[in-house]
């Protein structure tokens, strides 16, 4: 009987039609990337470049560079100053202006005991990707992907002018930051119907073989986002010495464009035909098929619907969520699965985030993070289909927490630099292989219901990430040691998941029990319907 994959092979799974739509949507990822790391630079941390603003003098800017002394002012420091041997907390404060021009965090002054709010701002962020993945996903499922697609378009554009005209004087420190907060939130939101639909509706219109590659170049370019952004930021505040105000409306601008994508991609035909919209999906197959150089013939067209008419009427139980749960392995593997999401994106955006406070010139330090998280991509992309996802998950996650341990025991700048560096290239390798391993774990029957369950769990870490940076004002190590040890637990609680290169993807949950069977070794004993591989093929079959 022909299926979809059947009618792909024959009209080319990868032709021109599917690469120009699938480059289309890569350009989009760039969007996300750009904007999720925005706030870095339109509110960076300043702790370490601020000097407390003399209270008797109006000029002191001067103060950043040289230590001043006056009879009745015994100390003057980032966050204080002593007067007649008492403590007093700074009012104003002296910002440097060696990197940036008027950051938000200087208009707010939120330095010294508000610095927490920045990153307070970056959990309101992350909670925008926990509704964003829920909701929008769901209502990619019921409305379409494309229409999805253009409302996250607009809601980044929408976010973005509450963000670069929310924050002003008049309002007062409160309710900009209300607006801001909201606004980001609202973007955050929209990058999830890009990432999430976009990903979907790319991957719909091609081949099983491509999957993997498809899986992982788009990754590539939410590294090159990282690039754009700090080349708009450089110019911002050293070449045209502009605020951050600037700098946000400048975002505005580059979302319009993606409002054309309404019009270029089209809507995914496996999308139409779970809807029954057979005559829209048939026109853009036959475009696709014309495109590609080949022609969509009638009887794989009819062979097609009389398949898709087939698995309507002859619709077994449909497992769901519940039936996992009442099974020992998947409920293990999937603990196993949501800890190692919520550390990885934990790992990923703590690290990422980190880039730009490291101490040393921050367009440098994130320059080089997005290019070693490309670098990642490369390796990555290499190595899956040779040695296996597995091994190299293992390796990058144990990689990163070490590094980032040990960056916790080092006072060398260039020693932490490098070892930031490596932490940031084995935790966007692990951020990149549990993509694919995790939806080559669950079975066909409850995928989406297990990758939706992971992407929930993520946001809990991308959530935790801007508040564990926080704790620098603590401790300069404090970071960096909890990200070490999360990721080497998160290393070690993955040895018992099993290996799934070149194994057939299991369709339900008795396959899966018995592709974990090898990949525990048998250290687990769990006694619900274990078989050998040999059932699992009879199974297909």
């Amino acid at each position: 009987m022909i299926n979809f994959e059947y009618l792909l092979k024959e009209i080319n799974d990868f032709g021109l039609y599917q690469k120009v739509r699938y480059l289309l949507i890569c350009l989009a990822a760039l969007l996300p990337s750009i904007v999720t790391y925005m706030h870095s630079f339109i509110a960076p941390k300043l702790n370490k470049n601020i000097r407390c603003k003399h209270p008797y003098l109006l000029e002191d800017s001067y103060f950043l560079n040289h230590n001043l002394t006056l009879s009745n002012v015994t100390s003057l420091d980032s966050c204080s100053y002593t007067i007649n041997n008492e403590k007093q907390p700074c009012e104003e404060w002296v910002f440097d202006r060696t990197y940036y021009q008027e950051t938000l965090t200087e208009q707010w002054s939120l330095v010294c005991s508000d610095s927490g709010m920045i990153g307070s701002l970056q959990t309101i962020y992350f909670s925008g990707y926990l509704v964003g993945s829920i909701i929008m996903g769901i209502m990619a499922d019921h409305f379409g992907r494309r229409p999805i697609m253009l409302s996250s378009f607009v809601m980044i554009i929408l976010g973005s002018a509450g963000v670069a005209f929310g924050p002003q004087e008049m309002y007062g420190r409160r309710t900009g930051y209300i607006l801001y907060a909201l606004s980001r939130f609202i973007i955050a939101c929209g990058t999830r119907g890009i990432n999430v639909t976009g990903f979907v509706l790319g991957m719909e219109m091609m081949g099983p073989s491509k999957r993997t590659f498809a899986g992982i170049v788009i990754e590539y370019f939410f590294a090159i986002g990282q690039i754009i952004l700090i080349g708009f930021v450089y110019v911002n505040y050293m070449v045209l010495g502009l605020s951050w105000r600037y700098l946000a409306i400048a975002l505005i601008f580059l979302g319009v464009p993606f409002l054309s994508y309404f019009f270029i991609l089209p809507e995914s035909p496996r999308w139409l035909l779970s809807k029954d919209r057979k005559e829209e999906a048939y026109e853009i197959l036959k475009k696709v098929a014309k495109t590609n150089g080949r022609v969509l013939k009638d009887e794989t067209w009819q062979g097609l619907l009389i398949h898709h008419e087939h698995s309507i009427s002859n619709k077994q139980h449909v497992e769901t969520a519940l039936d996992a749960v009442k099974s020992p392995k998947l409920v293990i593997m999937s603990s196993i699965l949501f800890l190692n999401w919520i550390i990885n994106n934990f790992l990923f955006y703590g690290v990422g985030l980190k880039m730009s406070d490291l101490g040393v010139n921050p367009y440098f330090t994130f320059t080089i993070g997005a290019i070693v998280e490309i670098i990642a991509y490369a390796v990555t992309h290499v190595i899956l289909d040779r040695i296996g996802r597995k091994a190299p998950y293992l390796f990058f996650l144990f990689f990163a927490g070490v590094s980032c341990l040990s960056i916790a025991f080092t006072k060398n700048t260039f020693l932490i630099l490098l070892l930031a560096m490596s932490g940031k290239f084995c935790a966007s390798a692990a951020y990149a292989i549990i993509y694919l391993y995790t939806s080559e774990l669950f079975p066909t029957s409850i995928r989406n219901s297990g990758m939706g369950a992971c992407s929930m769990m993520a946001r809990i870490g991308s959530m935790i990430a801007p508040k564990i940076n926080d704790l620098s004002s603590v401790s300069e190590s404090l970071p960096f040691l909890i990200f070490g040890i999360s990721g080497i637990i998160g290393s070690m609680s993955s040895i018992i998941l099993p290996e799934t290169l070149n194994r057939e993807l299991p369709e339900n949950i008795k396959e899966a029990n018995s592709l974990n069977k090898l990949g525990l070794s048998c250290k687990a004993n769990f006694d619900d319907g274990d078989y050998d591989e040999s059932e699992m093929k009879n199974l297909k079959n």
